[in-house]
């Protein structure tokens, strides 16, 4: 052996084949049994040394020792995973606006042989996980069958009849930029998806007629929380935020079903160096956009109609923290899909619809916030739009973008003279950088 202090010393190692059976396919494994260091010295394995599957019986080796203490904490304690008491949790309401509202309803859409052998399937299943139950309800939503990437279908219903007359509840969400400002940087993160995370809440008992839905092998209703009602969302995300509350010293996110568990230090049972979150990428470094998303936008085509043209621009503004000017590139786009202008896609707007690809293709990681340390602010004003970039950096060669902005001008703002612009994107730019630099030390840079 060779210590990690440049000793020498001789041990005996044991190798043995042992098959190992995953998935109904057997594989044979060599392993080799290492002697135990003492004081938990490292020790190097060098691979020069066994050109051949024999191993010979001084060897010079190296490896961690993993203390017991440690592997000891990986064990599950019994309460995880237990049911919650149906007084711990926040049943779903659905309230409507008039109490004495008629029911509304609506005739089932017509499915086709296989998607009804699809649709036999999830109601067989939720009815053994007592999630629904057969029921003769006056209200009556139609079912509607998603197709999912593995090829399977996931049940959904139309809601929008009762979501038109239910009171909403205005629990907010958390805001994407919230949820990464918080997201400090961190040497491990460990990120948890909930199981069926909505049908862990029940439904309230003189509101499950109000879930009804419809379909060819007759009426059922929830009782526990579908996907597609207006306060579902609200309900779920009520709850997630007082399971995190109960944790005041972890650092958790939560959006939804989406949680992510940010560590100091390695004693953690999930531990990753890099996850992904709500579409991006959180590392130690910064946030990065999801290179898999990125693709799927450079493959879609030049919009044909409005449609076509809202959905790209959706899509692209969920990045647009990581593209400077991004308003300004866009206006051609976002003029277009106004609902007064007829549309006419011209080479102008095939040039902007390119450009905003190809700034996707190597965005920029957004770095971490240290609240440690002083901000820098830049922005500029052209005649049609307002940018700003938020910096941080021990020095100019340091400094790295936090997060970038841009607004198009108003009718009004469009005749202000260039100073008043300048003015303006200074305002704008301290308004919208607000929940990051508020108490903090702020360097603001014009080039006007």
């Amino acid at each position: 052996m060779c210590l990690a202090d440049g000793q020498q010393s001789t041990s005996l190692v044991q190798k043995a084949t042992v098959p190992i059976t995953v998935g109904g396919r057997t594989f044979q494994i060599d392993l080799i049994f290492l002697p135990h260091a003492k004081d938990d010295s490292p020790v190097e394995i060098n691979s020069s040394s066994c050109p051949t599957n024999s191993i010979p019986s001084e060897i010079p080796l190296h490896s961690n020792t993993v203390k017991e203490t440690e592997t000891n904490d990986l064990h599950l304690r019994e309460e995880e995973g237990q049911a919650l008491n149906v007084e711990e949790r926040n049943d779903l309401m659905v309230l409507l606006n008039e109490s004495d509202h008629p029911p509304v309803s609506t005739a089932p859409y017509r499915l086709s042989p296989n998607r009804k052998e699809h649709l036999r399937k999830e109601i067989d299943n939720l009815l053994a996980h007592n999630i629904i139950e057969e029921c003769e309800s006056p209200y009556a939503a139609p079912v509607v069958l998603v197709p999912k990437s593995n090829g399977t279908v996931r049940l959904c219903i139309d809601y929008r009849k009762i979501n038109a007359i239910t009171i909403p509840d205005k629990y907010p969400l958390p805001l994407m930029e919230v949820l990464l400002h918080d997201a400090k940087s961190t040497a491990f993160m460990s990120t948890l998806d909930l199981k069926s995370g909505y049908h862990q809440v029940e439904v309230n008992p003189a509101d499950q007629d109000k879930t009804a839905f419809v379909c060819p092998f007759g009426t059922f209703r929830y009782k526990r929380m579908p996907f597609g009602l207006r306060n579902a969302p609200a309900t779920f995300q009520r709850l997630m935020d007082q399971f995190r509350n109960g944790l005041p010293n972890v650092n958790i996110l939560v959006y939804l079903d989406d949680i992510v568990v940010l560590s100091e230090t390695e004693k953690c049972k999930f531990v990753c160096s890099r996850v992904k979150y709500l579409g991006l990428w959180i590392t130690p470094k910064g946030i990065e956009v999801d290179q898999d998303k990125i693709a799927a936008i450079q493959n879609i085509p030049s919009p044909r109609n409005l449609k076509q043209l809202q959905s790209f621009l959706q899509t692209c503004s969920w990045y647009r923290k990581f593209i400077p000017n991004f308003s300004d590139i866009a206006r051609p786009l976002s003029n277009l899909s106004k609902k007064s202008t007829a549309w006419k896609w011209s080479e102008i707007e095939q040039q902007a619809f390119q450009t905003l690809k190809q700034c996707l293709i190597t965005p920029p990681i957004l770095r971490q916030v240290d609240p440690k340390k002083p901000f820098i602010i830049r922005m500029d004003a052209s005649s049609y739009a307002l940018s700003a970039v938020l910096l941080q950096g021990e020095s100019p060669t340091d400094e790295q973008p936090v997060e970038y902005a841009s607004r198009l001008l108003s009718s009004a703002e469009k005749h202000y003279s260039t100073t008043e612009r300048e003015a303006l994107a200074v305002v704008w730019a301290l308004n919208k950088f607000r929940g990051y630099i508020e108490g903090a030390e702020i360097t603001v840079a014009s080039d006007h």
